[in-house]
């Protein structure tokens, strides 16, 4: 062999050995899962076993935030937002009218001095309607009077 056959052979080892060096150290990164030793029986019969131990006592219940619900005061169209539909109409009664604007629903209470429009889009994971929004038409001016509109609006459903 030639000098020159020689070089080249070395050096396409080399290219090999940095090659088979890359693609392995693309495995270095996965982590490795192992895999359970029993069987469904197995894991069956330690689950009921588990079952079989804890106390028969009944669990307590979780503590609930209470819903806000009608004969509560309201004096901020704030306090709406993040409401569930059916809490809206307990404190607000039923919309005059219903509209679609997609994705939201918009809810129209009609008042003497004011219209208030609530804007309720769902949820992502429950797709529930939740009151997101408001919006006041025919404006009340100041906090006063948006607070007077509100009062109207709940007064309307009162009575």
């Amino acid at each position: 062999m030639s000098q020159g056959m020689k070089v080249r052979g070395g050096a396409f080892r080399i290219f090999l050995v940095a090659l088979a060096t890359l693609a392995l150290s693309g495995c270095a990164d996965q982590t490795v899962v192992p895999l359970p030793t029993h069987t469904g029986a197995v894991a069956a019969e330690a689950a009921d076993a588990k079952i079989a131990e804890q106390p028969s006592a009944p669990l307590p219940k979780p503590e609930r935030k209470p819903p806000l619900l009608a004969g509560v005061p309201v004096s901020k169209p704030e306090q709406l937002m993040g409401l569930g539909g059916s809490q809206v109409v307990a404190i607000l009664g039923s919309p005059a009218l219903q509209e679609q604007e997609d994705p939201a629903q918009v809810w129209i209470y009609n008042a003497k001095s004011c219209v208030l429009r609530i804007f309720l889009y769902p949820e992502i994971n429950t797709q529930e309607f939740r009151a997101l929004a408001y919006e006041m038409l025919n404006t009340p001016e100041t906090e006063s009077d948006r607070k007077h509109c509100l009062r109207e609006v709940t007064d309307a459903s009162a009575g």
